[in-house]
């Protein structure tokens, strides 16, 4: 099942509980995997959102915490980049939600 860019942002709003000590850091965990995986630089990403990389180091070395919006941002440029990469970025940042795949119950 393909899970779309809003589902996989559905669960900050539908989950408020999971969006405080749960998710603190894990956005910046995941994106750092992911972009050491597919190869993908900071600096590139920061392109591609029209943001400075500052920002993008930030979130990757944990330093702050992307919002709701701008993980939809990073999805999109990632999907941009490398669909395989925004595809495994979700999953990753989903895990241990336990609605990571079933968004229909």
């Amino acid at each position: 099942m393909r899970i779309t860019i809003a589902q996989s942002i559905w669960h900050v709003y539908a989950f408020p509980c999971f969006c405080n000590d749960w998710s603190m850091g894990r956005a910046g965990k995941v994106l750092k995997t992911v972009l050491e995986k597919y190869e993908i630089s900071q600096g590139r990403l920061a392109v591609v959102m029209g943001i400075g990389s500052s920002n993008v180091f930030r979130w990757a070395n944990e330093l702050r915490d992307p919002s709701s919006e701008t993980l939809l941002a990073i999805i999109r440029a990632l999907y941009k980049i490398d669909p395989t990469a925004a595809e495994e970025f979700k999953a990753l940042y989903l895990t241990g939600l336990g609605h990571e795949t079933d968004f229909n119950h």
